[in-house]
């Protein structure tokens, strides 16, 4: 006569401790996603240079002015942004080279360069050269006043978007790579 074995079962608690396991590799990953969001860590990647304006300051009833006093409309195209630089009374050295690291971030932006506007409000440095992308501009006292504040005699930088809000502010002494790798990236 023949006996059957009876067929192989894992030990008792083998199965769950394998499901427990599969799980935590699941759930592990959206965990330290949810910790690290808690925290406000976010990929280097993903943040701006610029100090972001939370809300957006809308400039479209307070424009900036040509030289010959007309007003000048923040609309640079759908996708266009404008870099509204105000320069001190007086233009001296770190003036300048807020010229020169402008034009250079214009420059930087090859055939996205069309798109972007410099607004300069201020004299321009000594011997400064103009280039296509520079737009000379006055700053009435109502827009002084909406935009954010800035170290009295320090050159500063705002970004405003194609449609009139004002969306980054770069303090003086801020680094152009940032502001180049921001615009960059809102070209895209």
């Amino acid at each position: 006569m023949e006996t059957s074995t009876p067929p192989l079962s894992p030990p008792a608690g083998r199965g769950r401790g394998r499901l427990l396991l599969v799980a935590v590799l699941f759930a592990a990953p959206i965990v330290v996603a949810l910790v690290l969001r808690a925290v406000g860590w976010e990929p280097a990647g993903l943040r701006n240079f610029g100090q972001l304006l939370d809300p957006p300051v809308a400039l479209a009833d307070t424009p900036a002015r040509t030289p010959e006093g007309l007003p000048l409309d923040w609309t640079a195209g759908e996708r266009g942004f404008n870099l509204l630089a105000q320069a001190p009374a007086r233009c001296e050295a770190d003036c300048a080279a807020l010229y020169d690291s402008l034009h250079r971030v214009w420059l930087s932006q090859g055939r996205h360069a069309d798109r972007v506007r410099v607004l300069w409000a201020g004299p321009l440095p000594d011997g400064a050269e103009r280039y296509a992308g520079l737009q000379p501009v006055r700053v009435p006292a109502a827009l002084a006043a909406r935009l954010p504040a800035r170290a009295p005699g320090a050159p500063a930088v705002d970004l405003v978007d194609g449609r009139g809000f004002l969306a980054l502010h770069y303090p003086a002494g801020f680094d152009p790579s940032g502001l180049r790798k921001d615009l960059a990236r809102l070209l895209k």
